[in-house]
């Protein structure tokens, strides 16, 4: 359960469409609210998983270079790992928790699995 609580933290997905949410719950009428196009909330979560990974290597090959994980590319395998898995288990987090914030996740689990040949996990 610790791995997947801490999978739930790295979602930046999850973390894109709930500060849009909150702010758009917040200003609903501000111009900036009604300007923030959905291609601006992709592009951040398709970003920062890669800008996260890179700054984690970095920072474990700083502090010892033997160890596993340390390189660029065993970092992006690392956290990018299961993430069917992880957005079906924020689903169900958000079920039994905050059912209004199940929409959440959603959408990373609509395209999980649009982006899979077999519709399972890529």
């Amino acid at each position: 359960m610790a791995d997947r609580e801490g999978e739930g933290d790295l979602s930046f997905d999850y973390a894109a469409w709930a500060g849009l949410r909150r702010h758009r719950e917040m200003f609903p009428n501000a111009a900036e609210t009604v300007a923030i196009p959905e291609s601006a909330r992709s592009a951040w979560s398709e970003w920062m998983p890669r800008v996260f990974a890179g700054a984690s290597a970095a920072r474990l090959n700083e502090l010892n270079p033997s160890l596993p994980g340390a390189d660029h590319n065993a970092q992006v395998l690392l956290l990018g790992r299961r993430p069917l898995d992880k957005a079906l288990y924020e689903v169900v987090y958000e079920l039994n928790s905050r059912p209004n914030w199940a929409p959440i996740p959603l959408p990373a689990v609509r395209a999980l699995t649009r982006s899979s040949p077999q519709g399972g996990a890529p």
